[in-house]
């Protein structure tokens, strides 16, 4: 399933009233949030903003379902 990319964060955020399922994975410098078929690759070169970005996707708990990605297989090599 494709993803579409948006250019912002506000411009995910101004989506993501629609969605029940945000998923987002934590990487050495940037935070992929993908919520539906839309998604958006935060860069960050200080940690704080990391730690706004995650604070904000916690906050959403409150009314969404917020799953963090720790990593990605191939389905054919998941149980394997």
């Amino acid at each position: 399933m494709p993803v579409e990319i948006v250019e912002s964060l506000d411009d995910l955020k101004e989506y993501i009233d629609t969605c029940r399922v945000i998923r987002y994975r934590v990487l050495s410098n940037e935070i992929r949030i993908r919520a539906g078929g839309v998604g958006a690759i935060i860069k960050f070169d200080n940690p704080k903003e990391k730690e706004k970005i995650i604070s904000w996707l916690n906050s959403l708990k409150e009314t969404k379902r917020v799953i963090k990605i720790v990593d990605v297989v191939p389905d054919d090599e998941f149980f394997t």
